[in-house]
């Protein structure tokens, strides 16, 4: 799979390397990528000469480049389990974190691979990424897990989501009047790379059982392969539940509903949406505003050495300071050793005089 992966990440990359259509026009574009752009669709990335965007939390890959610490004893990784407390628990992060670095790495070396003769940059991906002037991260720190950062890491996920305070939540006629025809809406989506129009029949089946058996509740479904009109995305704006449904139960409309129930049902999870509304909403720096100042930022003073770790420049057993550590241990038992050593032998000198002396005669 991810050999697959790599392979259609070198197709994407050399496509829009060399397809004149993607090219910058407008004065704005042409400035933020003065020193040339470099696209890395595939991997959701847009890497500039001064700018890293990723469209997903935290890449492995990048935060090795970056010489971010990755905190694997606490920090999920993007492809492990959320839970990492106990030995077990490190232990699948430890893996997860493994599998997500060598499929970056693989991804990564196919898609430089691929650039165009006529690219002069670094063919090392590690370089490219290192050198950027910030980098973008789509996750929220009010709602992410706590890491470590570096100062180069701006969070700005949410930052196309529009507020009350901003007075652009309202809907047109058409989407209002869909909302308000009954008292409980349902949007049904699986993200932007699994299509329901690619979904097996049983599975389509089994929504629509669903959705009978619910007649008060309105499902909208983002069933095709074009992408769903922005405004059906407003109604997340002010309260909005999630619920994530295991691959292996999309064909039981029982396990599929009981979930869906909860959600709507359960009045907690209405109060913690709203009070992660309200956070978001009043969040002190506003992701859309980060955006703008730092590329502004960047494109003044371009990549600062200031906000560059020398992390980057570490291996593994540097990086974790396992090659003191491996050294104080063999230190340590040195030491022990040379005290067994001389406990031996004064031990032995001490029998072998109590035993092997001869007594002598008392008269």
């Amino acid at each position: 799979m991810i050999a697959n992966f790599s392979r259609t990440a070198a197709f994407q990359t050399e496509h829009v390397s060399t397809d004149g259509t993607h090219r910058p026009t407008s004065k704005r574009k042409i400035r933020l990528s003065y020193c040339g752009i470099y696209i890395f669709p595939c991997f959701w990335k847009l890497v500039f000469d001064q700018l890293s965007i990723q469209t997903t939390l935290f890449m492995t890959g990048m935060k090795g480049a970056i010489g971010e610490p990755s905190a694997v004893s606490y920090y999920p990784a993007l492809y492990s389990s959320d839970n990492t407390n106990g030995f077990i628990g490190r232990l699948k992060n430890f893996v997860g974190y493994f599998l997500g670095s060598t499929f970056d790495t693989w991804k990564y070396d196919a898609e430089i691979a691929a650039l165009p003769k006529t690219y002069k940059g670094p063919r090392c991906w590690r370089t490219l990424l290192s050198n950027v002037a910030f980098n973008f991260v789509n996750s929220n720190p009010f709602i992410d897990y706590p890491s470590a950062t570096l100062p180069k890491t701006v969070f700005v996920g949410g930052m196309q989501v529009n507020t009350k305070k901003q007075g652009k939540v309202k809907l047109s006629k058409e989407w209002d009047d869909v909302f308000s025809k009954r008292s409980r809406n349902v949007l049904v989506s699986f993200g932007s790379m699994a299509f329901s129009s690619f979904m097996p029949d049983e599975y389509k089946k089994t929504f629509l059982e669903v959705f009978a058996y619910m007649p008060d509740t309105t499902f909208i479904w983002k069933f095709h392969y074009s992408v769903t009109n922005p405004e059906t995305l407003t109604c997340s704006q002010d309260t909005a539940e999630f619920v994530q449904l295991d691959k292996a139960l999309l064909d039981q409309p029982n396990e599929i509903r009981k979930p869906i129930h909860a959600v709507l049902d359960d009045s907690n999870y209405k109060k913690n949406a709203e009070r992660l509304a309200k956070v978001l909403e009043d969040q002190p720096n506003k992701p859309k505003n980060v955006v703008l100042k730092h590329c502004d930022f960047a494109v003044q003073f371009g990549p600062l050495e200031t906000l560059n770790s020398e992390g980057r420049h570490l291996n593994t057993f540097a990086y974790y300071s396992l090659d003191i550590a491996l050294a104080v241990i063999v230190v340590l038992l040195a030491v022990l050793f040379v005290m067994y050593r001389i406990v031996k032998h004064i031990l032995f000198r001490v029998v072998k005089k109590t035993i092997f002396t001869p007594k002598k005669k008392i008269e």
